[in-house]
């Protein structure tokens, strides 16, 4: 199982760390040697610690954080929150950043076979998180 969790310490301090499978890492890449015919399996996946928006966005007056989605293989279809956002090829480069409110994402990729994988993604006010995932099908 593998989940990805930023925390908001007091005093303001961002702490970030992924869990793969009991091992603890903080924004590092993980390797996974393993390739199952028919299934995703997860190569890499970096959940960067948040860094400030080069321009602070608000909708209907209320201040965004973002996603930058950075996912490979190019036809694996995203979706945040249940919402349908597209392929990876089509978030790729700089519109490929979502703006979301703050607060906790459910972030799933899905090859064309169907398989999915899921990953929790804090989005502050402000602040844009890097997610890097590489996965094979």
């Amino acid at each position: 199982m593998v989940s990805g969790i930023t925390k908001i310490l007091r005093g303001g301090v961002v702490a970030s760390f992924l869990l793969f499978v009991a091992v603890a890492a903080i924004a590092h890449p993980y390797r996974h040697p393993h390739v199952h015919r028919g299934t995703i399996v997860l190569i890499r996946t970096t959940v960067a610690s948040p860094r400030p928006l080069a321009h602070p966005v608000f909708i209907a007056g209320q201040p965004m954080g973002a996603i930058d989605l950075q996912i490979e293989p190019e036809e694996t279809t995203v979706t945040v929150d249940g919402v349908y956002h597209g392929t990876s090829v089509e978030l790729s480069g700089a519109t490929g950043t979502l703006f979301l409110p703050p607060g906790v994402h459910r972030v799933t990729l899905k090859n064309p076979e169907g398989e999915s994988w899921s990953e929790r993604v804090t989005v502050l006010a402000g602040e844009e998180v890097v997610v890097k995932v590489e996965l094979v099908s």
